[in-house]
């Protein structure tokens, strides 16, 4: 099954947000079928958080040339690409190119992950009463999550230490304030040792999305970056890295709180609209 993209509106008009993928991420995928249930999934979702229009287009076959061509094409039509489940290679290969397209920007579930991550380090330090300039944090398998160290160090960590080897933890963990586990192999942590962070308290993801993705529909100046997504971060982290439970209102506010903290510094370029008033 293979949605193509609805052209831009008559008059040069770009649609909203385009939701892609060629599922070469997922875990279990049973056809096309399979990648263009978990898009529309993925679109019902922002459509919730943003109110803005969202359309799905899921890629044929598994070459990573075809999803490249795909998303270029996707982007001359949409102001905002959100580029899901491919693998992370991919996905960042993507990105750099998109930013030579000159089309839409394209975010992806990596970024919204790694801003997560990034969140949820900045509140557990907060808890400590830890600065950040001060802290330690070690971040392992950061290789799996394209984006996570340069996020990291831009949000001002003193002391970053990237552990991709397997096996047992540098010496340095125990000092850590902090343990970042992408890679999901780290055994809990004693009460008085440093906190570990998974994969699992990423649960602003969903939030980080639809902000960078609210905010780039409605302003052509922003791009997609370390410094946009420590401002996402921040914004997250004032919240106390929020879980997936919000009621509605909660999603939507913390989402236009993360659209307007994008746009305040985006310039004459950008929107300030409240999402209910945009005409994409």
């Amino acid at each position: 099954m293979n949605f193509s993209g609805r052209r831009a509106r008559p008059g040069g008009a770009k649609r909203a947000i385009a939701v892609v993928s060629d599922g070469s991420a997922l875990t279990v995928v049973d056809g096309d079928d399979t990648v263009a249930l978990v898009l529309t999934g993925y679109a019902n979702l922002l459509r919730y958080l943003t109110g803005l229009q969202v359309d799905v287009c899921p890629v044929e076959g598994d070459d990573g040339g075809e999803l490249a061509t795909r998303v270029h094409a996707v982007a001359r039509d949409y102001r905002s690409v959100f580029l899901t489940h491919a693998e992370p290679a991919r996905s960042q290969d993507i990105q750099r190119r998109s930013r030579q397209w000159g089309g839409g920007c394209v975010v992806t579930d990596h970024d919204a992950m790694a801003i997560a991550l990034v969140a949820a380090a900045r509140t557990a330090l907060a808890g400590r009463g830890a600065a950040a300039g001060e802290s330690k944090v070690l971040a392992v398998g950061s290789r799996h999550l394209p984006g996570l160290a340069g996020l990291l160090v831009a949000s001002g960590v003193g002391d970053l230490v990237l552990w991709n080897a397997t096996g047992s933890l540098p010496r340095s963990a125990a000092r850590s304030d902090v343990i970042i586990d992408v890679s999901g192999g780290v055994a809990p942590q004693p009460a008085d040792g440093p906190v570990l962070i998974t994969r699992g308290d990423a649960h602003a993801a969903p939030y980080a999305a639809a902000g960078l993705l609210s905010a780039t529909t409605r302003s052509t100046r922003l791009t997609c970056g370390s410094e946009v997504y420590g401002t996402v971060a921040r914004v997250l982290a004032a919240e106390g890295a929020p879980d997936w439970h919000l009621d509605h209102a909660a999603a939507r506010a913390l989402v236009d709180r993360i659209t307007a903290a994008l746009l305040g510094g985006a310039g004459p370029g950008a929107d300030r609209r409240p999402w209910w008033a945009s005409q994409c």
